[in-house]
């Protein structure tokens, strides 16, 4: 059986973690998680040595205005556009 090579080498996980970094700003680990509503020891984890989960990702990018690709990848714009007026009644 052969391995699979993951997507997040060392050099894409130091770039992802340096973006979430500049999303948390000065907040301090503890203050960016009470405002995404998650455990301060997940921001931790995930800054430090661990890949993030796509549900941490998710959270970051909907309760940040954060694009996902540009989180996880580097691509596109950093934020994402408020939906037109109409476009939030559909929803």
């Amino acid at each position: 059986m052969s391995q699979t090579a993951s997507y997040l080498t060392p050099t894409r996980m130091a770039r992802m973690r340096a973006r979430l970094a500049k999303v948390r700003g000065k907040r301090s680990q503890h203050a960016f998680a009470r405002d995404l509503g998650i455990y301060p020891q997940m921001v931790q984890r995930y800054e430090k040595h661990r890949p993030p989960s796509a549900d941490f990702l998710a959270i970051v990018a909907v309760r940040e205005g954060i694009s996902i690709d540009w989180l996880l990848l580097g691509k596109g714009k950093r934020r994402v556009e408020e939906p037109a007026a109409e476009e939030r009644a559909k929803s």
